[in-house]
């Protein structure tokens, strides 16, 4: 099986710490951990472990090989916006899904994947968010399932601070508003609806250019399922290409993800990354 090393060098605010208190800060399981131990998966300044009790010092280097799943490239030029040891950050064109539906070889994350089999890196493409088919931008990859487990915890609880920006039909009465609507699915259709008995779900906008297509920011707390596309459907804006939610027309999705802000994974430093919508 390939294995992707993974190196972490100690700094000084984890110094004196238990090794598997760092690891568990990672927000993966003490199992999972303890069966790298086990598997003789874990060397700290090139001396194998067989457990995490020992006490971490600056500059100490740990080494952790980590599984690599397999992986089905797709040979797809990607636009890079970001990338160290741990994760890849790409602008997604529209009409590609992000992961396998289980047909379709054509994703984004076999696209990743194909560039770094391209330039013979050992690791796997996780995606940690989703972006809809027709939507465009900002998409964020763990290259191990360190980064991966830190990054979906940090999803979940609402640390990753998302923006994107759209085009919307009509001229809005206020130049800033706040729909905080349940969304649950539609038992009739393949839709999601506003409902009372949906799930909690927060969506803040401003408008950038008012007019009879205003283009509008919004920001999400939550990231349920077309989202952005129910709340503002849900007060009579939809996006413009939005053929689920507003008109049966022709003209692609508005509705591109151009600025993220997390903690990384490892540094725990935050990173800011925009993209430039194309429309």
């Amino acid at each position: 099986m390939r294995e992707n090393k993974v190196f972490l060098r100690i700094n000084n605010t984890n110094d004196n710490k238990k090794l598997i208190d760092y690891l568990l800060e990672f927000k993966v399981s003490k199992s999972y951990i303890n069966n790298l131990f086990n598997l003789k998966k874990i060397s700290l300044n090139e001396q194998i472990l067989k457990n995490g009790e020992i006490i971490l010092k600056t500059n100490d280097i740990i080494e952790i090989c980590l599984p690599i799943d397999s992986v089905e490239p797709y040979k797809k030029n990607i636009e890079i916006l970001y990338e160290d040891d741990f994760i890849i950050v790409v602008n997604k064109p529209a009409n590609i899904l992000v992961h396998s539906d289980g047909v379709s070889k054509e994703t984004m994350t076999n696209a990743v994947n194909w560039y770094f089999m391209k330039k013979k890196e050992l690791c796997c493409a996780y995606p940690i968010h989703r972006l809809d088919y027709e939507t465009t931008g900002i998409l964020i990859f763990a290259k191990n399932r360190l980064a991966l487990s830190y990054l979906s915890v940090a999803i979940e609880s609402h640390e990753v601070k998302k923006e994107y920006v759209c085009l919307c039909r009509g001229s809005f009465n206020k130049n800033e508003g706040e729909i905080s609507s349940p969304i649950g699915k539609d038992r009739h259709s393949n839709k999601q609806i506003v409902s009372k008995s949906g799930k909690p779900a927060n969506s803040k906008y401003r408008v950038l250019e008012n007019g009879k297509i205003s283009k509008v920011k919004v920001q999400i707390d939550h990231g349920r399922k077309h989202q952005i596309r129910v709340h503002l459907a849900s007060i009579n804006h939809p996006i413009i290409g939005d053929k689920l939610y507003g008109k049966n027309e022709n003209d692609g999705l508005k509705l591109h993800f151009y600025k993220v802000e997390f903690r990384h994974p490892v540094s725990r430093k935050k990173i800011r990354i925009e993209c430039k919508e194309g429309f």
